[in-house]
């Protein structure tokens, strides 16, 4: 029995045995790692079930954060087989993040171009951390003995990835230049994004705490559709590498969205609204990096013909000082 929900609280399996007596397995993510009948990133427990029967379980569930239960029945061979294929599709995601993480570093270390290095911070923390964090496989291999850490970080790296998009979305659209008013709303919400990361790592119960799992998720959305917004505006006003912003914060926010869906249970559970954020976000890191690209060259072809229309005015002027 596999539940693929990371971040269930706690979760009760009752197992019939006899005269209304039950066995109970406990899982979640507020226990130990190392308590799991299964050292897995998601939630499994072995049943015994003998073919051509029919076996009732019940199951209790608490959860903080918004509760939906992709529940799977699977043989052991079939089960590897599923966890191979999806370890391998992971792989290749966080592999792509990595090489496009030390690809722009590289960029930003050779042009000095800030747009680079906001890319990267925004790449680390959305892609990176958040990610890591919120699939489980952080809990699993970076931190499985920290308990705590692992019930608070997705809060702290969601709002760190909020303040990075908005500092990238800042310097690539170049708000505080054409769209002042936007910028400084961005600038509040960078603000309340760290403000609202700072206290998700107070007590749990806790006044602060309790706000900042409230408002975290909702600042989140709110931001996306800002930013795709304000790209809009940018485009509109003929500014040609807002459209590539544009197309990959719009595959980034599609495959968010097909999750969303899935989390309200509007949409059946399958790989793609499961790891729809993934295939849209690397979509966005490509079109992101050419996006940045594109910009430079846009700049530097500016630059360049300003450079020219200067020369030829200097030449005209030495040419009239000749003349006089």
């Amino acid at each position: 029995l596999v539940v693929e929900h990371a971040h269930i609280d706690q979760l009760s399996l009752y197992i019939p045995i006899k005269d209304n007596q039950f066995t109970i397995r406990k899982a979640g993510k507020i226990l130990p790692f190392d308590d799991r009948e299964v050292k897995h990133r998601h939630f499994i427990f072995h049943l015994n079930i003998p073919s051509q029967t029919t076996q009732t379980y019940y199951m209790r569930v608490e959860c903080t954060s918004t509760l939906y239960l992709p529940i799977s029945l699977m043989s052991s061979e079939a089960f590897q087989t599923y966890d191979h294929e999806t370890q391998l599709g992971l792989g290749i995601y966080y592999g792509i993040v990595l090489v496009m993480i030390f690809y722009n570093f590289i960029l930003f270390l050779s042009v000095r171009d800030k747009d680079y290095l906001y890319y990267v911070l925004t790449l680390l923390s959305l892609h990176g951390l958040f990610q890591l964090s919120e699939n489980g496989l952080a809990y699993e291999y970076l931190w499985p003995h920290n308990v705590w850490w692992a019930n608070h970080c997705m809060g702290l790296f969601l709002n760190l990835a909020i303040f990075s998009a908005l500092l990238f979305s800042q310097s690539f659209l170049k708000t505080k230049e054409y769209s002042p008013r936007w910028h400084y709303t961005f600038k509040i919400l960078q603000g309340t994004a760290l403000v609202l990361g700072l206290f998700n790592l107070m007590p749990d119960e806790t006044p602060f705490n309790k706000l900042s799992i409230f408002w975290t998720s909702k600042i989140g959305i709110i931001v996306a559709i800002l930013i795709l917004i304000v790209a809009l505006d940018r485009y509109w006003k003929n500014y040609k590498p807002a459209l590539y912003f544009l197309l990959a914060w719009s595959s980034l926010i599609l495959g968010a969205l097909m999750v969303g869906i899935r989390a309200q249970g509007w949409l059946p559970s399958s790989f793609l609204t499961n790891y729809g954020f993934q295939i849209g976000s690397a979509l966005e890191m490509i079109l992101l990096s050419m996006a940045i690209g594109y910009r430079l060259y846009i700049a530097q072809k500016e630059t360049l013909a300003a450079q020219q229309v200067a020369l030829e005015q200097e030449q005209i002027a030495r040419q009239a000082q000749n003349e006089v």
